[in-house]
């Protein structure tokens, strides 16, 4: 009787540790969205990932600009969809946190110099104080923001940097799209 129990009891917490390393493992930073086309005449599904980019100049034929962001929102499949379908999601699933990765590269053959004073994420201003960026003919750097409030559901992010250059203050935004799976395949090859 006691090897029945004990094996109920193995079966048990096997099958509860399955599930909850399947659920860790998962995330739902992922967007799909559908819309008719009508010359196809059907229904049309985009996969979005959890990553987002841009690639723009910042001073023309100067500074060229390569922002990447990854989204960060880990959730419990089971315990989302079932939230989900009961209607008791909170305000909190409306946004995720993201990481910004912003790469600076100086197109020229001379050295640029330039002030990065602060950007700005869904309508909130980050002061960077990183000063003064020097960048040697055909350097790159990269600066990191971390733990950005994002919109979960958008497929494109606004992120505007205030820089000075030549002692004039600029404002440039950019709008990040949000890579579908498909897109992901495409730049691999």
């Amino acid at each position: 009787m006691r090897s029945i129990k004990h094996l109920s009891v193995s079966i048990l917490l096997i099958f509860t540790a399955s599930i909850f390393l399947f659920a860790a493992g998962c995330s739902t930073t992922s967007l799909s969205s559908s819309r008719y086309n009508p010359e196809t005449g059907s229904y049309e599904t985009k996969h979005y990932s959890k990553f987002f980019e841009v690639e723009e100049e910042l001073i023309e034929n100067k500074v060229m600009v390569y922002i990447i962001v990854t989204m960060k929102k880990k959730e419990i499949p089971i315990l989302y969809n079932l939230q989900r379908e009961m209607g008791a999601l909170g305000n909190d699933d409306l946004y995720a946190k993201g990481d910004f990765i912003i790469y600076f590269k100086n197109l020229s053959q001379e050295d640029v110099t330039f002030d990065l004073n602060s950007a700005e994420i869904l309508n909130q201003k980050i002061d960077m104080n990183l000063g003064e960026v020097k960048l040697k003919a055909g350097e790159t750097k990269n600066i990191k923001i971390l733990d950005q409030a994002i919109d979960n559901y958008s497929s494109e992010i606004k992120l505007t940097l205030d820089y000075s250059y030549n002692a004039s203050k600029e404002r440039k935004e950019f709008v990040l799209k949000r890579l579908t799976y498909d897109e992901i395949k495409q730049q691999r090859r």
